[in-house]
This record gives structure tokens, sequence and C-alpha cells, in this order.
């Protein structure tokens, strides 16, 4: 059974969404006569025993009242006077009629001429339409159900376009078998006059959830702009916002029209879930620099952060290690990488554009860049916890130099004067002159089991309807435990489809496009999100979320995640595996739109 709270907002939900050109359809201000009112915790009794209202002051906005008015007093079917409200049945009077709840449907309409109501009153048993002075909209008010009255039934309104009545007759049924009053599963803002008809309880009958509350509306949110566009961003979406009068970065505000003017399907809070390379402060080296994303900049970001280096030819990136497992993805030019595993297995290999390297944990390793390119390599290393830092690694030099040098000569079995050329400080990226050999020093121990590196561009793709994808984890790639990733392309008005991912987070990389993602959240939590190339995104785990193509040219983007394989849930599929009637009970949808469900992963949808 509907409650007077649901039905109040069911019915404040569904004419705040309702058009009416130049009205506010926001329940609000009622005002309360004090012989009589219907708060969320009932009807109560009267105050005075009289008929004539008493009008109080404006209740808060966040109450609605209702006010009815000329009730034939000291009958006992009038609800305001009837002792038996709320009794049970073995303590209700003789002859009392059973529980029933009248729920007016409320129907808007754009003023068309003249004041057709001249009294702030409107009959609900004749529904001409009442006028509201502040906005102009007319209304009238229908009985879904409930009585019939020999005298009319007015119902008052301060500022506000509508009003909900409910009342309660007679005595309460049992609760074992309160009867539940079924709901208009939209009230028309187009027909004003036409009546909603009465519908039938039934005793301990299933109400369909599309008829306990309101349906979404179908109006599209697409972006307002984008940077190509010659559209000035501003705060406005259709009847929402207004102007920003104050100064703005415009460029930012290009970037991101779903911030500035966000999708009315976006509601509640989530924290920011976009950070561009480009605001992180870059170190600058001889030979290169780097720039590091972390929880410190991307709060949300709790499981992974990422480092952004470029390596002039030659150029290293000194041997190195540290606590977390360090995963990478070459963007431009070789990089030659070193390593050696606790067990003195070593590995040499020169990483190229479109492949990876992976170091577990404290496994010491460094990077060059190869000839190969004259301008050298960039890459994107990627980190398994939220709180990495670059400048926290353990450099050899530094090392070197915080160690006594008697103990460096005992340690080596050297004389101290051969440590006269080690750094007194860290080098951390330095110049040198290209690796001219991917070749390693033979180990007695052999070279590690599992290759460091993967030559993930040369893995061919599948190819989708609206897109590709290729995944990598510890099943291809068997050295990397703790990372998990697949490069996908849309390509545009296509869509990586509606999915989460059961327990891990996703860290996203944006390689080329533009795009927008729609993070929820749950308990009503949505925001929208721009990204272009150069973007990090991050969608906590379970998270509901698409990736969209909002550009004209191919989107293609990173999912990395911290786990060893790469999972992810379909939406559509999902669905398509759900026994029908049950999909149809949640959703209403026809034969038609279920048949339509596939029961394979589609990752990548094309345009509708």
């Amino acid at each position: 059974m509907l409650t007077l709270l649901s039905r109040v907002n069911l019915l404040e939900n569904l004419l705040t969404r309702a058009k009416a050109d130049g009205s506010r359809l926001v329940v609000r201000d009622f005002a309360i006569p004090s012989w009589q009112q219907v708060s969320f915790s009932g009807v109560h009794e009267p105050k005075h025993s009289n008929c004539s209202p008493a009008f109080g002051q404006i209740p808060s906005t966040s109450q609605i009242y209702h006010q009815i008015h000329n009730w034939q007093c000291g009958r006992s079917s009038d609800p305001i006077s009837n002792p038996d409200i709320g009794r049970s049945p073995s303590t209700t009077a003789a002859g009392a009629k059973p529980n029933m709840r009248a729920l007016f449907a409320v129907s808007l309409s754009q003023a068309s001429g003249g004041d057709s109501a001249s009294s702030d009153y409107s009959e609900y048993r004749n529904p001409s339409p009442y006028r509201d002075p502040a906005s102009h909209a007319y209304l009238s008010f229908y009985p879904v159900h409930g009585f019939q009255r020999s005298s009319p039934t007015m119902i008052r309104l301060s500022s506000c376009l509508c009003a909900l009545l409910l009342a309660t007759f007679a005595a309460a049924a049992p609760a074992a078998s309160d009867s539940a009053s079924s709901v208009p599963a939209s009230i028309s803002s187009e027909h004003p006059s036409s009546t909603v008809k009465p519908t039938g309880t039934t005793t301990g009958s299933t109400v369909p959830a599309s008829e306990t509350v309101p349906l979404i509306p179908l109006d599209p949110n697409f972006p307002l702009w984008n940077e190509s566009t010659t559209v000035k961003p501003d705060a406005i979406r259709g009847s929402l916002g207004a102007h920003v009068l104050g100064p703005t970065n415009e460029p930012i505000d290009k970037q991101n029209p779903d911030f500035l003017a966000p999708p009315t399907t976006d509601h509640g809070s989530l924290p920011n879930a976009k950070w561009p390379f480009s605001l992180s402060h870059n170190r600058l080296q001889t030979g290169g620099w780097a720039r590091q994303e972390n929880t410190g900049v991307m709060p949300i970001a709790e499981q992974m952060s990422s480092v952004n280096m470029r390596l002039e030819p030659g150029a290293v990136r000194e041997l190195h290690w540290h606590k977390t497992a360090e995963w990478a993805y070459v963007l431009k030019g070789t990089t030659q990488i070193a390593a050696t595993d606790p067990n003195g297995r070593n590995y040499v290999a020169n990483v190229e554009p479109g492949d990876l390297w992976y170091f577990p944990a404290g496994t010491p390793h460094s990077l060059q860049a190869t000839g190969d390119n004259p301008e050298g390599s960039e890459f994107i290393l990627v980190f398994d916890v939220g709180d990495f830092s670059e400048d926290s690694t353990f450099l050899l030099t530094d090392w070197l130099a915080h160690v006594p040098v008697e103990v460096l000569a005992k340690n080596f079995q050297v004389d101290p004067e051969a440590f006269k050329t080690v750094p007194a400080e860290e080098l951390y990226i330095f110049p040198a002159n290209p690796p001219q050999t991917e070749d390693a020093p033979k180990s007695p121990q052999g070279t590690v089991e599992n290759p460091f590196s993967f030559p993930f561009s040369k893995v061919k793709e599948t190819q989708l309807e609206g897109g590709s994808v290729k995944v990598v984890d510890s099943t291809t790639f068997k050295i990397s435990k703790t990372i998990a990733a697949a490069e996908v392309t849309v390509e545009p008005g296509a869509m990586r489809e509606l999915h989460w991912h059961p327990t891990q987070d996703e860290w996203s990389f944006f390689l080329s496009g533009n795009a927008r993602v729609t993070i929820f959240a749950a308990q009503s939590n949505a925001r929208t999100f721009d990204y272009q190339a150069g973007d990090i995104g991050y969608v906590p785990g379970a998270m509901g979320h698409y990736v969209e193509n909002t550009g004209n040219t191919t989107l293609r983007f990173l999912e990395i995640f911290r786990d060893d394989v790469f999972q992810d849930v379909s939406l559509n599929q999902w669905l398509a595996l759900t026994p029908p009637e049950l999909v149809k009970a949640h959703l209403g949808f026809s034969d038609e739109i279920i048949s339509k469900l596939t029961k394979k992963k589609k990752t990548v949808v094309g345009p509708a």
C-alpha cells in the first residue's frame, strides 16, 4: 500500500518533471488551516468545530500541507470529525464506512486566454480549471477513487501549482489485509480535461513497480557543446540554470560541458573522477621529465596511481626499485628495460610503442630510451597503490651516497678509492649513450621464467559493432599478477556498453578522441565526466558506467585494473539471461524489446 509520504513524493516528482511553458512545477508553500491539516503524519483532528477556515502561516517548503474547506462538520462520514479514524475494527462504530483513500490527480495546461476561474477555489465534482495567479497556469482536479458528496468539496491553494488530497475515511482496515490503492503511472500535462479513471483495488495484490513510482523522462541529455563548436559555454540546460555573470575559464568550460551544464540525470554527489596529466606538476631533469597522478591530486583513485615519463635518446631512468609493482604502456619510441629477479635471473628487452612491461614489487630495474626514434621515448607507468610517489623510489646513487665508504669497500671487496666517482646525490634521470644491444650479461642462474615485457601491439583486437577491444592479463602476460588491462576503440557515435567491474576499480587513460562517462554510485548518486586525450579517469569497483564517443574521430583508451584477470558485467547480457517476466516486471519492457536483449556481451555498441 502506498503511504501518504510516498504518494506526496510521487506527485511532487511528477509535477517537478512535467512541462508547461513558463510554469514552475514545484510543490511548495501551502497555506495551513488551523482547523484541519493533512501532513506526513496523517489526518489530524480539527482544532475548531465550526467550518470557517482560519488560515495560518505558510509552512516550510520541505513539507506539503493540504486544506480541505466546506466539509459538513459533525457527520460521522467526514474525515475531520469522524472519531473512529485510525481505530481497529473492534472499536469502530457500527455502520462506519470501510477504509478508503482518495487520491486527486492534477492536470496542468498553459493559460489559453481569459480567467475562467474567478475564485481561488475549484470544485472536484465540476472540473473547471483553477488559475494560479502567480504562474497563470490552469489546473483541474479529478478524483481517482473515493467518494461522492452532495455538496462541493473545495481545495484552496496558496502559492503553488497543485494539491494532493489524501483523506482516510471511516475505520482503518486490519493491518494484515490493508488495501493497496492504485496510482496513475503519469499525469498528463497535455490534456487537462481528460478524467483519470478509477482503478479497483485488490486485497493483498502486488502493485507493479511502474505504478508506484514516476517513469523516466525521454528527453535527450546530449553534451551542449565541445571544443570545436562556436557555442559559448553557459550554465543553462533547457529551462534550468542561469547565465554565468562572473569570471570563468572558457577553455576548461568547453572541455567539460557536462560539468557546467550537466545532464538532468545527474544527481547527488560523487568525488572528482577526472585528472588531466596537464595539471600535474612536472619534474624536469637533464635528459627528460616525469609527472605523476596519485591520491594527492585525485583522492578517488585509491587502488592505482601513475607516472607519465619522457626520455631523450640514450637517457636513463636510473637503476631503482620500489615497494609496488610497475606496469607500463609505451606511447612513443622504444625503451630498453633491464631487470634482475630475487633468484639472480636477469632480463633485458626493447619495448616498442603499444607494448608493455611489468616488474613485480621490489624487483630492481632500469629504463633507457634507445636511438631508434630521434625523439627518444615516452610511456605511462601504472602502480598498484593509490598513494605511490615517484619521488620515494629506492635509487642506486641515493643509497650509495648514504653508506659509509669503508662499508662500501668491504661489501664489494675493493679499495675505498674505487668510490670517488660515485655521485653524492641521486641522478634520477640523466643523459647517456643509447644502448647498442639488448643482450644481457649471461647469468649462471639463467633468465627469468616469465618475461618482464609483452608485445601487446601485436595482439589482434576483437572487432565489434562499434569499435574493438583487446585484453591482457595474467592468462597471457604471465608475470603481470596485479594488473590487468584492456585497450578499447570506440567509433564516433558508438559507446562502450553499460557495465561494471565486480570487485576492482578501473583506472582509465585516454589515448585519443573525446568521451563522456556517467558513473552510477547507487543511492541515486550519478555524475557525468568529459575526457580528452591525456586525461585520466577512475571508476570505483562495482559502480555502473559507460564510455561514449562524443567526438568525430576514433576514441581509444586503456582500462586498467588491480587484478590478475580482466572481468566485467554487461547490463544487456545480464537482463537477457534473467527470466523475461522478471525483467518486464521491473522495466515494463515489451516482448519485442526483450527479444532484442543479447545473451553475449557486445562490449562496444554502435550508434542507435
